[in-house]
């Protein structure tokens, strides 16, 4: 068996960008005829190594790899626990990686993106005029019911009155938060718990 597959656990992965793949090595331990056969070795070999700490392994194995099918609460917090103070190490001693790998994940989001309206161009050059006329009712119709023509009153913690607005764009703008922002704290009528407007609260007039 040659083919470049090494794993997917989580740890190990992080372990493989951070020792390169060349400091690994894949050795086939025994062959089964059976997927049930296949669980039980995988069970058996790790319950020999899952103590030693240079094993990657998080659980007992099987079962088509859901590590934590049969774990406790308790044990499956130690997992995740085990999980998180890895990558969080990772990412502290690879500042340039994650940075690389980042800016690949933004490429990859905004070729997704430009894809996506292509294909709704697509759609669209293949409807009728009286298709294109009920989509844009029924998109008008979401937007109004979602308060994207509503007038919308930004209070202070204080109570005070500081912006009124039609449409959220201007509020969002001024503060530097997302017109979606504003128009949902306004659906929940709640002081805004974080960021900018910590503590204002927004209010949609009818």
């Amino acid at each position: 068996m040659d083919d470049k597959y090494l794993g997917s656990g989580i740890i190990l992965k992080q372990a493989i960008e951070k020792y390169g793949k060349v400091n690994f090595k894949k050795e086939v331990i025994v062959i089964c005829s059976t997927e049930e056969e296949v669980n039980t070795w995988e069970k058996k070999i790790i319950k020999e190594n899952l103590t030693d700490p240079k094993c990657y392994n998080i659980a007992p194995g099987g079962e088509g790899g859901y590590t934590m099918k049969y774990f406790s609460e308790e044990e499956r917090q130690k997992v995740r626990q085990k999980a998180s103070k890895s990558y969080k190490q990772y990412l502290v001693d690879h500042p340039e990686e994650v940075k690389a790998r980042q800016g690949r994940q933004r490429i990859t989001l905004l070729s997704n993106i430009e894809n996506h309206k292509s294909a709704v161009k697509r759609g669209l050059s293949l409807k009728t005029e009286e298709e294109k006329e009920d989509q844009h009712k029924k998109i008008t119709q979401r937007k109004l019911e979602n308060g994207y023509y509503s007038e919308f009153q930004l209070i202070d913690p204080a109570g005070n009155i500081v912006m009124q607005s039609i449409g959220a764009e201007s509020i969002a703008k001024k503060y530097g938060v997302t017109p979606n922002g504003i128009r949902l704290a306004a659906k929940h009528t709640l002081p805004i718990k974080r960021g900018n407007l910590k503590g204002y609260k927004v209010v949609r007039l009818q």
